[in-house]
């Protein structure tokens, strides 16, 4: 559904629900939270106070991302097609990709199962060390809940060089404005504060559109 359309269906849905949207701010964030991810967490942050600004940023952040569609096409399509003349490197250039340099690897796992991520951090970690040329680090996104289901025994190792406490969207442990900071600091002064990482941070989201669980 494009922002258009939604925009439309949205107007007419508001008729029926006045209860939920009592003022212009209720109402601009409803719009929001219902957008495309992407759109939704590029309206959050920045500064858009009524509905009609929101409504009309969303409508040219599409308008801007459609433009810039057939130009990578292009791009993609002219840079593939066919074998590379003589003398001319398989690598792209008109690609974008080869100015790009690898530098390390954040594991930031959301779902699965929770095997084989210490052996691939430790191979990973034993390959970077083999690379003299440059630094390469690991990093880590757990969920603030200690160990973390999936990195923990990569964290207990002590393979990461920075680790990123996800302190939202978890329930028991989560940042809130709410209930206050008692489950955060409980977490991060009983167990985080004692884990082995390199460098900890304390990972709060900027918005309320960045984590929709709170």
């Amino acid at each position: 559904m494009t922002v258009s359309e939604y925009k439309r269906r949205f107007q007419e849905l508001s008729e029926f629900y006045m209860h939920m949207i009592p003022d212009d701010h209720a109402k601009k964030v409803r719009f929001i939270d219902g957008l495309n991810e992407n759109i939704a967490l590029t309206l959050a942050g920045s500064v858009h106070p009524t509905y009609q600004s929101a409504r009309d940023a969303a409508l040219e952040l599409e308008r801007q991302v459609e433009m810039r569609k057939p130009s990578r096409r292009r791009s993609f399509e002219g840079s593939y097609s066919g074998a590379p003349s003589q003398g001319v490197s398989k690598k792209s250039h008109s690609s974008g990709s080869s100015d790009a340099v690898l530098d390390g690897v954040d594991f930031h796992i959301e779902g699965g199962n929770f095997y084989y991520y210490d052996n691939l951090a430790r191979y990973m970690k034993e390959l970077f060390d083999q690379k003299q040329t440059q630094a390469y680090y690991l990093s880590a996104v757990p969920h603030c809940h200690y160990p973390d289901y999936y990195l923990g025994n990569a964290i207990d190792e002590g393979l990461f060089d920075f680790i990123w406490v996800q302190f939202y969207n978890n329930p028991s442990c989560k940042n809130s404005f709410v209930f206050g900071l008692d489950k955060l600091l409980f977490s991060w002064n009983h167990y985080w504060i004692h884990s082995n990482a390199s460098q900890l941070f304390l990972g709060l989201p900027a918005s309320i559109y960045a984590a929709r669980m709170g």
